[in-house]
Order: structure tokens, then C-alpha cells, then sequence
């Protein structure tokens, strides 16, 4: 295929007249840019060749460089990924226009946060703020919503938000009974069970007995209803160990005859640690009260040795509300009790899958420890 080597460089009408100087100040600054596109615009639209290659005018030119010689070999593979480049901008750009992203969609004005707007817990009333916002919050976003600001510190620090958060998420309450049985719990008030939770329940809570767990990681917290009694808690227990006689895997009889009918004289909150005392196995019972009496004096906790009622009640409620086996028997754990009967101190665990044990021990065997408990 032959060049036309006739077409003149530049169109006479924009080169006529043009001396040295004028090409060099209209040239040289581009780099030969404004020459190169002219002659790929020349090769594309001129009507007598528009195959034609650049004109050999391109090399004789005084500013021919090697960025010239490429241009002209690569011309057509940039015009080709210049066109689809636009192509496929246009076609994004229409896509956008009929599926705009979730965040560029146009919003309603009531959707928009004006950083100039008031806090809502300053124009809001504190007590509508309390009763009807924060009262839904759980215990982490009542947390987050202390650190926003003052004015939600203060509207989240008031303590019947965190009693009432604790009551729905921790507490083992007349709520979780009325799962077993309707009429333990039928009379009670649910809103002044939740009332009788300590006002610094959360601060508890938060606070270490042990190193590096606070007292919510290590403890179970159980309200022991009014009217239970050891023969009533195994009766109840017969929900989820239905072959058991006593719905107990065993019970010493002779705690049945001195102390199962005898029931609890008001209701009360059982604050309980989920395991034995460290330092709490192979050792006699007076032993283990002098380690739950140091654990009291250390953490300023009115802690004490639990009794056969409040140690079983505390571990069957604790696997109603997560079917976690606490003093189970794998390893094997017991917590010693208060009562000694016919001279044999009592012991709670060994929970197995088929059940929990109240038994009695007497050697000071290694899976006996003693669990410590709070009441209030």
C-alpha cells in the first residue's frame, strides 16, 4: 500500500506563513504531541487514504523524537483502548443512573443528621429519655452510650436501666421459673423483683474477685423463689431428667427426712461462684470456711459457704438457662454445704448428663472444694 507522500504536513491554511520561531514555540513545548495527533486524526478522516500510514513528512521534521516513532506504531491500539475506555465509562455512567449505590441514593431530609442540630438528650426531658429511649438498650449499648457524651452519661448511669438490663440478660429470675412451674412464681411482682436487684448491681459486677475475671465471668446469679424446697426443686428438675424418681441422679435420703420439705421463708437473690474456691480441694470443712472467709475479707463481699438448697438451686439454673453442668463430673467436683446431718457434712455436684447428686462425703478427697455465695 502506498503513502501519499503529497499530503503536506499541516494544512496550509494553519502553517502559512509560520517561520521557524512559530514552530518551535507551537511544537517543540508539546513534544510533538499536537503533531502526532494531527496525523492520527489525518490518517483516520481523510477521504483519499484513510488507511494510510503517517507521512514520511513525520520523520523529516526537525522534531521528530522516539516518542513519535512509537506513537506511530501504537496509534491504533491507543485509539482502540481510548474508544473503550469511553465506551464502557458511558456504559457505568447509565448503569449508575438507573441503580444509583446505596450510599449516593438520594435520601429524605428527616434522614439526614444536621451537625448543627441539638443533642435529642438535651431538648428531651431526662425522664422520657430514661423511661422510653434508653430502657431498651442492653448492657453493651448502654456502656457505649456513656462514652458519647455527659448528657448520656448522666441518662445512662441511672442504675434502674442497668438493674433492669441485668435482670433480662443475667439474672436467673421469676421469669426463667415460670418455665417450670407457673405457680411458684404466680404472685410475684415482677417489676419490684427487679427493683430489689442492688442499685450497684452493675458496679458488682464489674469488679474482680478473682484475678483477671470480674464477678459477671465466675459467678451465677439466681433468684431463690419463696415456697422452694429440695423434694419441690427435684420435682422441678424432672423437666429435663425425666427417668429420675427424685429428679435428682441421687439424694441421700436421710437430707429428704430431716430437711426436704422445709421451705424458703421469703424470696432472695443468690449471687454464686460457678466453681470450687482455688486452693479449695483436700481440705477439711473448716478449712475450706476459713479460705471463704479470707475471699470475704479480701474483696469487702459478705461471701459464705452455701447451703444443699441454694448450692442445687443455683447449679439446676444455671443449666436451664444454658445447659452448662457446673461442679460436673468431668473432672469430678463437689462443693461442701452448711448442713451436717447424722455427722456427715453435705455435698452438692458430680453433675452428670443424667443428672445432679446431693450426697454426703467424709474423706477430704480432691474433687471436694467449696463454692462461696452472696446473698441479698
Amino acid at each position: 500500500m502506498s503513502i501519499n507522500n503529497n499530503r503536506p504536513f499541516f494544512r496550509d491554511f494553519i502553517t502559512d506563513g509560520w517561520t521557524k520561531k512559530d514552530w518551535a514555540l507551537n511544537l517543540i513545548p508539546l513534544r510533538g504531541i499536537a503533531s502526532v495527533a494531527y496525523e492520527i486524526g489525518s490518517a483516520c478522516l481523510s477521504s483519499r487514504d484513510r488507511t494510510a500510514k503517517i507521512s514520511e513528512d513525520f520523520f523529516k521534521s526537525p522534531i521528530q523524537t522516539t516518542l513519535k516513532k512509537i506513537a506511530q506504531c501504537l496509534w491504533v491500539p491507543i485509539v482502540a483502548c481510548g474508544v473503550l475506555k469511553l465506551v464502557c465509562f458511558i456504559v457505568k455512567a447509565c448503569w449508575n443512573r438507573c441503580f444509583p449505590p446505596a450510599n449516593n441514593r438520594p435520601r429524605e431530609e428527616s434522614q439526614v443528621i444536621d451537625p448543627r442540630a441539638k443533642d435529642p438528650c438535651i431538648i428531651i426531658p431526662p425522664e422520657v429519655v430514661v423511661n422510653h429511649i434508653f430502657s431498651y438498650l442492653n448492657l453493651h449499648e448502654l456502656g457505649v452510650s456513656r462514652s458519647v457524651s455527659r448528657t448520656w452519661n448522666q441518662c445512662a448511669s441511672v442504675p434502674i436501666l442497668w438493674q433492669s438490663a441485668i435482670y433480662r440478660e443475667i439474672a436467673f429470675s421469676s421469669k426463667n421459673w415460670a418455665e417450670w412451674n407457673t405457680d411458684l412464681v404466680k404472685d410475684v411482682d415482677m417489676r419490684q423483683e427487679m427493683l430489689s436487684l442492688p442499685k450497684n448491681i452493675a458496679e458488682e459486677l464489674r469488679r474482680s474477685a478473682f484475678p483477671g475475671k470480674s464477678i459477671r465471668e465466675t459467678h451465677v446469679l439466681v433468684r431463690m423463689p419463696k415456697g422452694l424446697t429440695i423434694k419441690k426443686l427435684g420435682e422441678l428438675a424432672k423437666k429435663y431428667f425425666p427417668s429420675n424418681t427424685d429428679g435428682y441422679r441421687y439424694i441421700w435420703p436421710a437430707i429428704v427426712d430431716e430437711s426436704g420439705d422445709k421451705a424458703v421463708d421469703e424470696s432472695v437473690w443468690l449471687l454464686m461462684t460457678k466453681d470450687v474456691l482455688q486452693g479449695s480441694r483436700s481440705k477439711s470443712y473448716s478449712q475450706q470456711k476459713n479460705i471463704v472467709a479470707e475471699l470475704a475479707e479480701t474483696t469487702g463481699v459478705p461471701y459464705q459457704v452455701p447451703t444443699t438448697l441454694e448450692a442445687a438451686t443455683c447449679i439446676l439454673a444455671e443449666y436451664s438457662r444454658s445447659e452448662n453442668r457446673l461442679f460436673s463430673d468431668s473432672p469430678w467436683t463437689w462443693t461442701r454445704c452448711q448442713e451436717n446431718v447424722q455427722g456427715f457434712q453435705m455435698v452438692v455436684g458430680g453433675f452428670a448428663p443424667v443428672g445432679l447428686r446431693v450426697d454426703y462425703y467424709y474423706f477430704d478427697d480432691g474433687c471436694l472444694g467449696v463454692a462461696a455465695l452472696r446473698k441479698f
